[in-house]
């Protein structure tokens, strides 16, 4: 119990920092993660369950870049980014239904939302160029988050 309580002030207190920061809070990081997973996961590979390395470089690069992390929070965002390409991978449709509604949230930030279609649109174009299975998937994330496309 003492451990929970300590974790909770841990969490409470980088995420006052982080706001004091303008740094992205925890939980708006993992979207912005399961954006870019979305986006790296849309383009085939279901077979090896793996994502091209530019585009998991770049939504890593840019978590660390987004969320200002240290070693052990690039950890964790690493996790989440394999997780939720695993899980988009296992689950198809149905997973990629799960994770764009994940970012509903976001919606009502407008400045939050565009960062995390930015985010799957730079992770699309990483390779220099935008596959269709990527454009679709940017594009339900924009209707997801009320946004056009080209936001």
């Amino acid at each position: 119990m003492l451990l929970r309580w300590f974790g909770r002030l841990i969490a409470e207190s980088y995420d006052d920092l982080a706001r004091a920061l303008g740094v992205l809070p925890p939980e708006s990081l993992d979207l912005m993660v399961d954006a870019a997973a979305l986006v790296a996961a849309s383009d085939g590979r279901e077979e090896s369950r793996r994502v091209a390395r530019s585009e998991a470089t770049e939504a890593l690069a840019l978590a660390r870049q987004l969320g200002n992390l240290d070693r052990l929070g690039m950890e964790a965002s690493r996790r989440r980014f394999e997780r939720t390409v695993a899980e988009l991978h296992d689950g198809g449709e149905e997973a990629r239904r799960r994770v764009i509604e994940r970012l509903r949230p976001l919606a009502g930030n407008p400045e939050l939302a565009r960062l995390a279609l930015h985010t799957a649109g730079t992770v699309a174009a990483v390779d220099g160029q935008v596959s269709d299975a990527e454009q679709r998937i940017i594009d339900r994330i924009a209707a997801e988050l009320g946004l056009p496309p080209d936001a």
